[in-house]
């Protein structure tokens, strides 16, 4: 791809370590992800997308002046949303920002590769609100619940208007604030969804007398509700994952199909194609139990080549009695683990 097709990105009001954090992120997505970028200078508000740093006195008073074609990637602050407004909550951590700048720059791309004669206005690569291809515009509730469990955030969720739940990703606990919360909240699409930062006073204050529920269990319920098609990001169909420790199913629920998938990872690492293959139950339940995993850090991705076959039993073979635990036992009494 040309030099002409490179995403032009704006830093506005990002002190010295928000710089570097940028600067590493576009590295990389360069590097392993393919994304070209051209980084402008601080003064120069022009790229096609702009990240401005809402905390700064300098990032406040240039978002106003800038174009509706113009992608808004707003660190800090109070949550925004509008048309090609997105807004992340800080502390911004490198894999936080690549997750989320890898969405919006993939749809710009796109949209550039497209449109290479119209290239030289900022308005050439707008990320049209309307179109659910683009994720990043408007983050659904499995995104916006791993993001405050990775970077520790206190968030309110609404669905028009009325604050239905609490989370506070610092101390991984949550609170429905009314019967019937979380149903709420899966039901809906992220167009419905809206949240805003509160701190932790107003989350204590709010939930005093309230009991307060996992964090994690909420997540895990929330990727088993969104029935999702597509593996998280970083994880392919043959990608080898392990797990770090078993799901805790009493709390999380109890389902068949999730319970034949864990036993077949805690005797050996497996990818998606495989464990499709050897348990026999469909894709969709893999990827499901998959993304539940990882929502909640049980999961581990392995390097794409895989282990060493040398060292790893193949999976259609029967773990041996010493690796065989207590559960993988049980689920064998059951029925429900691969011999």
């Amino acid at each position: 791809m040309s030099n002409e097709a490179e995403l032009r990105i704006s830093p506005v009001g990002l002190d010295a370590t928000g710089h570097k954090v940028l600067q590493v992120v576009l590295a990389l997505l360069g590097d392993e992800d393919g994304i070209r970028c051209a980084l402008l200078d601080a003064d120069d508000a022009s790229g096609h997308l702009v990240i401005v740093d809402m905390d700064s006195q300098q990032g406040r008073s240039v978002f106003p002046g800038l174009s509706s074609g113009q992608v808004k990637l707003l660190l800090g602050g109070p949550p925004a949303s509008g048309r090609n407004i997105v807004s992340l909550a800080k502390p911004v951590h490198v894999n936080a920002l690549r997750d989320m700048l890898l969405k919006i720059c993939r749809r710009m791309q796109v949209q550039l590769d497209a449109s290479l004669h119209d290239l030289k206005a900022p308005a050439a690569a707008p990320m049209p609100a309307t179109d659910d291809t683009a994720p990043a515009a408007a983050p659904d509730l499995l995104t916006i619940l791993s993001n405050a469990r990775r970077e520790g955030s206190v968030l309110a969720l609404a669905i028009d208007g009325d604050e239905l739940v609490l989370v506070n990703g610092a101390t991984r606990a949550f609170a429905a604030l009314r019967e019937g919360a979380e149903e709420r909240l899966f039901a809906v699409g992220p167009e419905q969804l809206a949240c805003r930062q509160i701190d932790e006073a107003d989350f204590e204050s709010r939930t005093h007398g309230r009991t307060l529920g996992a964090l994690d269990n909420l997540l895990w319920q929330c990727a088993v509700h969104a029935e999702p098609d597509r593996l998280p990001a970083g994880i392919g169909d043959e990608t080898p994952v392990r797990l770090k420790a078993w799901p805790n199913f009493t709390r999380q629920g109890f389902r068949n199909d999730y319970f034949r998938i864990a036993a077949a990872l805690a005797r050996q690492p497996a990818s998606c194609a495989q464990l499709v293959e050897t348990t026999g139950l469909d894709r969709r339940s893999v990827v499901g139990f998959i993304t539940a995993c990882n929502a909640v850090g049980l999961l581990v991705a392995l390097p794409p080549e895989g282990a060493d076959p040398e060292k790893v039993t193949p999976l259609h073979k029967a773990a041996t009695p010493e690796r065989r635990g207590l559960l993988a036992r049980l689920a064998q009494r059951l029925g429900l683990a691969q011999a």
